[in-house]
């Protein structure tokens, strides 16, 4: 089982999703951070968008802004997406798979 991260204070962590997301051709998505990791003074500094077509695992990036060491659960919640309804379907998207 996983034991988690402890992040220094001021460093980053890099990592992608534990769920693999497959959008559709007429979707798009917005990824956020959610509150309550901004709480503990974490912050993801990329916000990222997901292209209509993209399957894979998202990247996260998460910087801890304290003076503290934080201690990151396994499968903590720490982002969400929003989707959004496409009109017309994107006529060169390029395709990336992981």
């Amino acid at each position: 089982m996983a034991k988690g991260y402890d992040l220094a204070p001021l460093s980053y962590l890099y990592g992608s999703s534990v769920e693999k997301v497959t959008i559709p051709e007429y979707k798009c998505g917005l990824i956020l951070p959610r509150s309550t990791f901004a709480r503990l003074g974490l912050i993801l500094p990329i916000s990222s968008f997901a292209n209509p077509g993209y399957s894979g695992h998202l990247p996260i990036v998460i910087f801890n802004a304290s003076d503290s060491f934080i201690k990151i659960p396994p499968y903590i919640r720490i982002m969400q997406i929003i989707f959004f309804r496409i009109k017309r379907t994107c006529t060169s998207i390029q395709r990336t798979k992981r």
